[in-house]
Formats: structure tokens, C-alpha cells, sequence
């Protein structure tokens, strides 16, 4: 994790109360090869971790099935307590690979990732 990303998932849509902190963490997946004469990030992996705004905070992080390049978030709102639904939407190559190498075939899925602060389930549409 130390040549990753953090990102506030919170800060999403400022507008939707949410009852739990959540962070996505983007880790470089190192010694892939689609970069033509150079190296490169081809893939990231993920970890999300969740807190409760309790005065002794649950807390968790979970590893994601899921590799490749988010390119876009969206916090699907719930009315239940501790419990939220992210959709992402994931590329399979980082911008900078399909760049650098045109022979590589992007493809594009979602995948709805339900969470608390003791569990997740993916879901890939």
C-alpha cells in the first residue's frame, strides 16, 4: 500500500447522509508487462476499509476481488443503519497502459460492492 492511493468515498455526494466512513485504497499491482518498451501500471488492486461514527468505532478492512482501473464511483444511498452499497465502475487497463500500447482490449464492468463493518459482498454486473 505504500505506492497507492487513498480516496474519501464520503465526499462522493456531499448531499446523502451517510452513516459509515468509507476509503478505497488503490495499490499498484507490480511485474505486469502491457507496456510496450517501458514500464508501467497496467492494473490496480483495492482494499476498502469502514468505520462507524460510534464513540468506540467498528472498524474493518477488506481486500476486493476486483483489478483493473476505476473510473467512476457512485454511493448508491440505503436507509439502513450501518450498512452502505458503492457501484464502481472498473476498466481493465489503467489510462496511462491503453495509451502507451494500442493492442491492449479495454473492457469495461461494474461491480456493486455491499458493506458493514463486519462483512462485504461483491457483486460483478
Amino acid at each position: 500500500m505504500a505506492y497507492g492511493s487513498m480516496k474519501e468515498l464520503n465526499n462522493i455526494d456531499p448531499n446523502m447522509e451517510k452513516n459509515l466512513l468509507i476509503r478505497l485504497y488503490q495499490v499498484p499491482i507490480m511485474g505486469e508487462r502491457c507496456f510496450v518498451e517501458t514500464h508501467g501500471i497496467c492494473q490496480n488492486s483495492y482494499y476498502i476499509s469502514v468505520s462507524t461514527f460510534d464513540e468506540f468505532p467498528k472498524t474493518n478492512v477488506f481486500k476486493l476481488n476486483m483489478v483493473g482501473d476505476v473510473s467512476r464511483t457512485q454511493w448508491i444511498q440505503e436507509n439502513q443503519y450501518d450498512y452502505v452499497e458503492i457501484e464502481f465502475t472498473l476498466n481493465k487497463y489503467t489510462k496511462e497502459a491503453m495509451a502507451n500500447n494500442n493492442s491492449l482490449v479495454n473492457t469495461q464492468s461494474k461491480v456493486l460492492v455491499k458493506i458493514t463493518p463486519i462483512n462485504h459482498i461483491e457483486i460483478t454486473r
